[in-house]
């Protein structure tokens, strides 16, 4: 990862940091962009919900619940992705916080 880059995402964590700031034992930074970080990277354009759900192991309801709230018009297991306007799945309920170092 480009030190510009781990920066950026930890700026309104740590307001002042730079790419020479130190860190120290224990420190939590943001390794993704969260808005993105718990979408499916992999998914391709023939992908369906379930075939995502089989892809990455996660049951196939749970990957419906966690995208149920982001489409209006509903998600089935076999929705066509594009057309659906569900691509990308995201993968879990929550973003991805910090990782401690």
């Amino acid at each position: 990862m480009d030190v510009a880059e781990l920066v950026n995402l930890n700026k309104d964590l740590y307001p002042g940091i730079n790419s020479r700031s130190k860190l120290l034992d224990g420190t939590r930074i943001q390794l993704a962009d969260p808005a993105v970080a718990d979408l499916d990277a992999d998914c391709s354009r023939k992908d369906t919900p379930r075939t995502v759900a089989a892809r990455t192991r996660l049951p196939l309801d749970d990957l419906l619940a966690i995208n149920a709230a982001r489409f209006s018009g509903g998600l089935e297991a076999d929705s066509p992705p594009r057309a659906a306007g569900w691509w990308p799945c995201r993968l879990h309920s929550a973003h991805l916080g910090p990782f401690s170092l």
